[in-house]
């Protein structure tokens, strides 16, 4: 489970009164669009990707094939590459850091554009 959301820092405004963001698209993506798989989720949020992140249900993580996330801050919001991808990895992704960017993927899409499945 991620952490609890958390501001990045003082200028930032405070998070919504909602416990956890959810982005622009997540009604319509959630209220039934017909909108069955994402490609992939693009996070650049300026350090509010814990937020972005524990806002997701696990049925969402489960249409999301890829994920390419901006974790800037990660040493004021307490966080390391490698606990942001142990996060990701528990919801089933594999995962590689570089430079503060975290690339996910679903090991079992890999497989199968592989013909290994």
């Amino acid at each position: 489970m991620p952490p609890a959301a958390r501001s990045c820092c003082q200028s930032s405004p405070p998070c919504s009164s909602s416990k956890y963001w959810k982005p622009a698209w997540y009604g319509i993506w959630r209220g039934g669009a017909g909108i069955a798989r994402i490609d992939l989720l693009k996070i650049d949020v300026e350090g509010h990707f814990l937020e972005v992140l524990a806002g997701l249900e696990p049925a969402d993580f489960a249409r999301v094939r890829n994920i390419v996330l901006e974790a800037d801050y990660l040493e004021a919001l307490g966080e390391t590459e490698d606990s942001i991808c142990a996060m990701l990895a528990a919801k089933g992704y594999a995962t590689h850091a570089h430079d503060q960017t975290i690339y996910a993927w679903r090991l079992a899409d890999v497989r199968r554009v592989l013909g290994l499945a």
